[in-house]
């Protein structure tokens, strides 16, 4: 790709990420996506990046605002794009943690009425301190500070636990603005064949039947969603099996593992094909259980917010319900998109450091031009759509 051709292809992405539109870089197709890569992106592009990403986060803040920001931030489509229109891996799970760390270090409460809080590794540990300190400071209100903490925790059990695709997450992070509208992005790797897998959570009171979260990822198949529509009844009765003697369950876990499932039918259940789904967990908290029996929780979140609760306890507790009381479980995939197109890799071209220099300038001029006065909006979109 030659500079005047690449000049015209990143002033089609930054034009498209302004508008809010994607059609042009990711398509939903249902095959390979986020392979793990190893390393660091290098300092020249990390460096440009942080100045075209305040770039363009100002001018879409100060045309839509800090909420339509973060409603394109919970989209994996446009998130995808605005990591490649900065360069960087299309189909790379380093996407996510750059372009996060990116936006973590140019963005602030201050400049865009927006900060990024945790990030990977020991920074997604962090969540909970940094929502405490902000809460002391002003920054955010004690009861909003307490519910972010809590959703932070109950998506990452839902994707680790109540979804049980294989991934274990390494990263975690919340986009908040000033009027306490947020929006988390998460991230897990899969250990056995090495890709990741993307999860965006949209503001919602909803975390257990059929929330607004979107995945990018490979997809599936036999994977326990317990968050799934299809699954309520089963998350009910979930619950009445934490109500059960823990020696009961231990018995059942304990008998499915010497025996076949029909054994537990009693002519209720329909033939299960693929039975290996229906596996209990080779190791249970038995203690947590126990419990859970002595100070049962009321709802499916309190279920997955008690200390101790995890993948084993979750799956235990459903396959319990699905067999002794004969609820359906779902088994389906909640992943949603794929993509494809091309970064830092030279796939399928190499960043071009001058037209990149060009764009920024560009957009650093738009962005100044757009705070002096409001009536340059309508020149400054033309601007765009020509580049």
């Amino acid at each position: 790709m030659g500079c005047a051709e690449a000049s015209i292809f990143i002033g089609q992405v930054i034009g498209d990420l302004f508008t809010g539109t994607h059609h042009y870089i990711v398509y939903n197709s249902g095959i390979a996506v986020l392979p793990l890569h190893e390393g660091k992106a290098p300092e020249y592009l990390i460096k440009r990046m942080k100045r075209m990403a305040s770039a363009i986060t100002n001018l879409i803040i100060n045309e839509y605002g800090t909420a339509t920001f973060l409603q394109r931030i919970s989209d994996p489509l446009w998130f995808q794009a605005f990591g490649t229109s900065m360069g960087y891996d299309w189909h790379s799970s380093g996407v996510t943690t750059v372009l996060t760390g990116v936006l973590r270090d140019v963005l602030s409460m201050d400049e865009h009425g927006v900060t990024v809080i945790g990030g990977k590794g020991k920074f997604m540990t962090l969540v909970p301190k940094e929502l405490e300190v902000m809460s002391e400071a002003g920054i955010i209100h004690d009861h909003e500070a307490k519910a972010l903490q809590r959703a932070s925790k109950i998506t990452a059990k839902i994707d680790t636990a109540a979804v049980q695709s294989g991934y274990q997450l390494y990263h975690h992070a919340i986009f908040l603005d000033e009027r306490d509208n947020w929006v988390i992005v998460q991230q897990g790797m899969n250990e056995v064949d090495r890709t990741a897998r993307r999860y965006h959570w949209a503001q919602t009171q909803n975390f257990v039947d059929s929330p607004p979260e979107y995945i990018i990822g490979i997809k599936r198949q036999g994977i326990l969603n317990m968050v799934d529509k299809e699954a309520e009844r089963a998350r009910k009765a979930s619950l009445d099996a934490a109500r059960e003697r823990p020696s009961k369950i231990m018995a059942v876990c304990e008998s499915a593992k010497r025996t076949t499932l029909d054994s537990f039918s009693d002519n209720k259940l329909p033939t299960i094909k693929g039975s290996i789904e229906y596996t209990f967990p080779s190791k249970v908290d038995w203690k947590t259980v126990k419990a859970l029996y002595e100070n049962p929780p009321s709802t499916y979140d309190e279920l997955l917010l008690k200390k101790g609760v995890g993948p084993s306890i979750i799956r235990a507790l459903a396959l319990f319900a699905s067999l002794i009381y004969g609820e359906k479980l779902s088994w389906r995939d909640p992943i949603k998109y794929s993509f494809a197109v091309g970064g830092k890799d030279g796939v399928p071209y190499p960043v071009d450091k001058a037209t990149y220099d060009q764009a920024i300038k560009e957009l650093e001029d738009l962005a100044k031009q757009a705070r002096l006065d409001a009536n340059d909006k309508n020149w400054m979109l033309r601007k765009l759509a020509s580049n």
